[in-house]
């Protein structure tokens, strides 16, 4: 074990010790002169400090390549630590993503609220990666990422060209994309929330983003399309792509979405979740067991074809019976969007 393995999120076979997952984790700026097993237990939110040392002692975490095995050791910018943990050896795997397209080397999912796109520290086989890597026929990888809790819309393509030049696309704001939720409070009017984002500096949650001036610039369009008695059904339209940019900036706007466990709840709400999982009292404060984030429709240009392609994901049963207790009445998995949203994802460049 004098060096990490070249790829990140293998699974490895150690001798007379069993199957381990290969966790790669940065050391970002936050990191600098931290302690390991301090720094490690804040990237890692399932992981206890506790269960950080007891894998450094035992020669599980490297930096650099190089096995460290005291907890204090202070990292410095631009280090790499390795982890090797123990396979999950109880979880079951993802078999079955619904294909919704599938031409000339891009593939485009409906994925389920609840399947993480890539591996984690604590999940390995309930992600789309799993499921394409076993998948027959050509190699595909996810072109861009959706939140755990997010359903819908997820475009993967072949790895190689088609793959760089989805993520390019990406990348460039050439892909349109709209999602549905449902949002505490009625909302009347489109709303447009231009607010910088960055990671929130006062949060205990690693991953959490907040509004901040010196943010990265952030754009997003708000519909209204359906109300219950404190709850409005919304559209939203993305000109940025930030991390959890729909979700911060309906938080921000006073209209977090309805399940969110880090938006619109105290820290200590997603940190009970990490450490005990779904309780009652978390559901009974949260109302659902995820955030009600739909990705219901994307359009790119194909990179083979070069033509526009629009797909949709139909709304999933757990979404349409969070609105109906809310009191909003979807008869469809297809509630319609507005004509100024029809024509943004046919391509159109809005200037509003």
């Amino acid at each position: 074990m004098s060096t990490p393995p070249e790829k990140v999120n293998d699974i490895i076979e150690i001798e007379g010790e069993g199957a381990f997952v290969v966790v790669d984790v940065p050391v970002y700026p936050s990191g600098v002169g931290k302690r390991l097993d301090v720094y490690l237990s804040q990237r890692l939110v399932r992981f206890t400090r506790a269960r950080i040392q007891r894998m450094i002692k035992r020669s599980k975490v490297l930096v650099d390549g190089t096995v460290v095995t005291r907890p204090s050791y202070r990292l410095r910018r631009g280090q790499k630590i390795t982890l090797y943990r123990l396979a999950p050896q109880e979880e079951g795997e993802v078999t079955d993503i619904p294909v919704l397209y599938e031409h000339a080397g891009v593939l485009v999912l409906s994925k389920p609220g609840g399947v993480t796109v890539h591996p984690t520290a604590s999940v390995l086989r309930q992600t789309v990666t799993w499921f394409l890597n076993h998948r027959p026929g050509p190699a595909y990888a996810p072109a861009h990422r959706l939140d755990r809790e997010t359903s819908g819309t997820l475009v993967c393509a072949e790895k190689g060209v088609a793959s760089a030049k989805l993520k390019t696309a990406f990348a460039g704001r050439d892909v349109h994309k709209v999602y549905l939720a449902l949002v505490r409070g009625r909302l009347q009017e489109v709303l447009h929330i231009d607010a910088p984002l960055a990671l929130a500096s006062d949060s205990e949650i690693m991953v959490r983003m907040a509004v901040t001036a010196d943010g990265a610039p952030s754009s997003t369009w708000i519909y209204p399309l359906a109300w219950g008695p404190e709850t409005t059904l919304v559209a939203c339209r993305l000109d940025t792509g930030r991390q959890h940019q729909i979700r911060v900036h309906l938080e921000h706007a006073g209209h977090p979405i309805w399940g969110d466990k880090i938006y619109g709840q105290p820290d200590d709400v997603f940190l009970e979740f990490v450490r005990q999982g779904m309780t009652d009292d978390l559901r009974r404060c949260l109302s659902f067991d995820r955030h009600m984030l739909h990705a219901c429709a994307i359009s790119f240009v194909h990179p083979e074809t070069h033509e526009r392609v629009l797909v949709r994901a139909p709304v999933p049963l757990d979404f349409m019976d969070a609105a109906r207790t809310l009191g909003v009445m979807l008869t469809s998995d297809d509630p319609g969007l507005p004509a100024e949203l029809e024509d943004w994802l046919a391509g159109a460049n809005l200037s509003q």
